[in-house]
């Protein structure tokens, strides 16, 4: 790898990553997850950086940029530090808590920090690494680049919000001097992700991590009398998201002692209907925030680009679509931090590339394959024809893992690590995701693809990028709701992946060639995983979960059969 032009980047927070660039090109980015099994991992991506030094067969010594993506400084910058105790001095009108318990608040952040700042730099001493090699980039800037960089809009505006990140939630960027500049800011002190985490755990659930059951829940409850509570605590000003603190809302992770009031919302309205209404509020403010910056910024119709934990949710991105001054949206698949490492190549590289798909990551051989089933005594056959399979295995009930290519980044299953059923069944919702240990309210997510897409979903584009990845929610045809009714939410939504054969060839020709002697115009498509496992990685991951009654049959590499 010498005389190349290397560079290494890394996050190493919740939903820890890295991402290996040749010569400005991306080759590789992995999630830290997939390889020590521990959903959302935080901490150091040991595995992920030692995975892509031995594929490349690159000598750290050979790097020459490593850049670290949680955050730029240890302590927030001035402008950031003024506008948190201003917040603070407001705050302290607003509700109950003394100074004391927000200067705490703020203290944590920059803990936080100085260990993350640690971390990096051990990284550099085991490796022998000089600290001039390290680049530092912001959180937010990092989310920013990451959407920025990956579509081919001529002129944007992105948007940024997650729950926290370099003390900041939310942000406002336009690309000016070749560079992608922050207009405005809310910080961690406004954060509604952190209001939509609380209302996580009001409900049962973990804050950063199960919000996409509030999502799937929402549809089945009614907004209407919860919402006049929660619209007391976050509005739109001067083009920033600003909260109000209160008996209901304080500016972190709330235990049931830190918020009393808001926990016994749960005796009063259902959990449900608690979850339509944040759903409900995170709705009206993002849509607010960002009409009110496109008229500021822009002041006529205009493409968006999105990144941040927030911009996860799929029922929020069809509300955003609808935004009248919104021309085209554009959402980089890892939405959240597991995206960062991106972005921060992106950053220095500072040049767009269209994104085709998101298959950076592993992938395995055939004689790999074989070689491990033969250890593992494991019956396998040669296939060619793969739809014939898979009619056939659904006739007899059988639930497919399929295993194939690159593994996909980002929180979706794009086929490459993907579960496999047909979607005439309205009664797998329950029996599967009791197999899979999974909430039976949860929708399952069809694939079609480019050609029967307009067929299946109402005012569907084909340059509408957020159905390659499962990024929006789409109104269901009545034509769909009567063929697939496995796919149908409640509220007669679905969350599609719509694959065109540029984009994936071999898949487009199972499905096309599995449609066409069917009749059928989507398959069920979940991710390859165990409730609370990370999506696989491996075909030994791939058989554990087998061996576990996951799937009932894996097929690796459109060739394989177990």
């Amino acid at each position: 790898m010498k005389n190349k032009k290397i560079y290494l980047s890394f996050s190493n927070q919740i939903q820890a990553a890295a991402a290996l660039a040749i010569n400005d090109d991306i080759v590789e980015f992995v999630q830290e997850e997939r390889f020590n099994r521990k959903k959302m991992y935080r901490g150091f991506p040991y595995r992920s950086i030692k995975y892509l030094l031995s594929k490349y067969k690159i000598n750290p010594k050979d790097i020459n940029k490593i850049i670290y993506c949680y955050a730029d400084k240890i302590y927030p910058k001035n402008e950031i530090k003024k506008n948190i105790s201003l917040r603070i001095d407001e705050g302290l009108k607003q509700q109950q808590y003394n100074k004391i318990k927000y200067n705490q608040r703020l203290n944590s952040e920059i803990k936080l920090q100085k260990k993350l700042f640690s971390n990096a730099n051990l990284f550099l001493k085991k490796f022998k690494l000089s600290k001039k090699k390290l680049i530092c980039f912001d959180h937010h800037a990092c989310h920013a680049a990451s959407a920025f960089y990956f579509n081919n809009f001529k002129d944007e505006i992105t948007f940024t919000c997650d729950g926290k990140g370099n003390y900041l939630s939310s942000a406002v960027w336009l690309y000016k001097g070749k560079k992608l500049k922050m207009k405005s800011f809310s910080t961690t002190f406004d954060s509604i992700g952190y209001f939509y985490g609380n209302i996580t755990r009001v409900l049962g659930f973990t804050p950063e991590k199960h919000e996409g059951k509030v999502t799937g829940l929402a549809a089945y409850g009614k907004y209407k009398a919860i919402i006049k509570i929660f619209r007391n605590f976050f509005f739109v000003e001067e083009g920033k998201i600003k909260s109000i603190w209160s008996k209901y809302h304080i500016p972190w992770f709330a235990e049931k002692s830190d918020l009393p009031e808001l926990f016994k919302l749960k005796k009063k309205y259902s959990d449900k209907d608690l979850a339509s209404g944040v759903q409900k509020l995170l709705e009206e403010v993002i849509c607010k925030w960002i009409s009110e910056n496109i008229n500021i910024y822009k002041k006529k119709r205009v493409n968006i680009s999105l990144a941040g934990g927030v911009f996860g949710n799929v029922k929020l991105i069809h509300e955003i679509k609808k935004l009248k001054k919104v021309d085209s949206l554009f959402i980089q698949p890892a939405t959240g931090d597991a995206g960062l490492p991106l972005g921060g190549l992106k950053l220095l590289i500072n040049k767009k590339s269209n994104l085709a798909n998101t298959f950076l990551g592993s992938s395995y051989s055939n004689r790999e394959v074989v070689n491990l089933l033969k250890k593992r005594n494991k019956k396998y056959r040669y296939i060619s024809n793969v739809e014939e399979v898979l009619i056939d295995l659904f006739k007899r009930k059988k639930v497919v893992g399929f295993f194939k290519g690159r593994m996909e980044f980002g929180y979706r299953a794009l086929c490459n690590r993907t579960i496999l059923y047909h979607a005439k069944d309205r009664t797998v919702n329950k029996w599967l995701n009791k197999r899979l240990n999974r909430t039976e309210f949860m929708p399952f997510a069809p694939v079609t693809i480019s050609s029967l897409a307009k067929k299946c979903f109402l005012n569907w584009k084909a340059n509408d990028k957020t159905s390659k990845f499962m990024l929006s929610v789409y109104e269901c045809s009545n034509f769909l709701k009567k063929k697939a009714p496995a796919v149908v939410h409640v509220d007669g939504t679905a969350r599609p992946q719509v694959i065109d054969k540029a984009d994936d060839p071999i898949m487009y020709q199972i499905l096309e060639n599995y449609f066409k002697k069917t009749g059928e115009v989507v398959l069920i498509n979940t991710s390859f995983n165990n409730h609370e496992e990370p999506i696989v990685e491996s075909p030994l991951d791939a058989i554990k979960s087998m061996s576990i009654k996951n799937v009932d049959n894996v097929i690796f590499n459109s060739s394989i059969l177990i």
